[in-house]
């Protein structure tokens, strides 16, 4: 099992489209629910983080259906180049 963070950004590669946090949170909670850290607020981090060192990149912003800002990201070029060493599942 690959590191939240890590999988979280392999997660946002296999999707092939802008995902937000609620998509991400739906996705990987078979994997890593049973995590403390599996919470939408640590992912809205770990996405900003991410975003901060160009790996993703912010595709959309709107309000989900709790009313929440949210932000659909997606893989920029380098992101997609360097996903390549992350190991693959399976």
């Amino acid at each position: 099992m690959l590191p939240f963070k890590m999988r979280l950004y392999q997660f946002i590669g296999e999707a092939g489209k802008p995902v937000d946090a609620d998509y991400i949170m739906k996705g990987l909670k078979d994997e890593y629910g049973a995590e403390r850290q599996f919470t939408r607020k640590r992912i809205e981090y770990y996405l900003d983080s991410l975003a901060s060192v160009v790996m993703i990149k912010e595709k959309d912003v709107y309000f989900n259906e709790d009313g929440e800002l949210t932000i659909a990201y997606e893989l920029t070029q380098l992101g997609k180049d360097r996903l390549k060493y992350v190991p693959q599942i399976g």
